[in-house]
């Protein structure tokens, strides 16, 4: 809901009057005379113009359209930019160490990794580290019984 009040509000502020005020010309629009997504030249308020069905919108991933208006939203692993039209990565490990308990590791712009430091292991989860018995790798070095005390 925060994110259809905030288009609405670029929506206004970037809108320029024509004529006698009753229409609006959004730059990043298709429908350039209409007034809230109605036609224009329409009185009944109720004929409502599905932007999204015109080059989606504008928008970069999905249009949705809603009564008088429409918005964009963005596929998973991807934000909607300021301008309300292009979706950008999310950069993973920038959001909550990506979930990571240790360190997070950007592979590209869309895959990351979870690492443990020195001494820890990975868990099956790949997101959290567990002390690493060192033991269980080559008998931890020692020639006769290993023991991790």
């Amino acid at each position: 809901k925060a994110s259809v009040i905030a288009l609405w509000y670029i929506a206004i502020s970037v809108g320029v009057t024509i004529g006698s005020g009753s229409h609006y010309h959004y730059p990043w629009r298709n429908c350039y005379r209409c007034y809230f997504g109605r036609a224009a030249g329409h009185t009944d308020t109720r004929t409502d113009v599905d932007e999204c069905r015109v080059h989606n919108g504008g928008c970069q991933h999905r249009c949705v359209n809603t009564q008088g208006s429409y918005y964009c939203e963005c596929k998973s692993g991807f934000r909607l930019h300021m301008d309300g039209r292009t979706c950008i990565t999310v950069n993973s490990c920038s959001v909550g160490n990506g979930g990571c308990e240790h360190e997070c590791v950007q592979l590209t712009a869309s895959h990351y990794q979870c690492r443990c430091q020195h001494g820890y292991q990975l868990k099956e989860d790949s997101k959290h580290c567990e002390l690493r018995d060192p033991c269980t790798e080559r008998n931890g070095g020692c020639s006769q019984v290993c023991r991790n005390d």
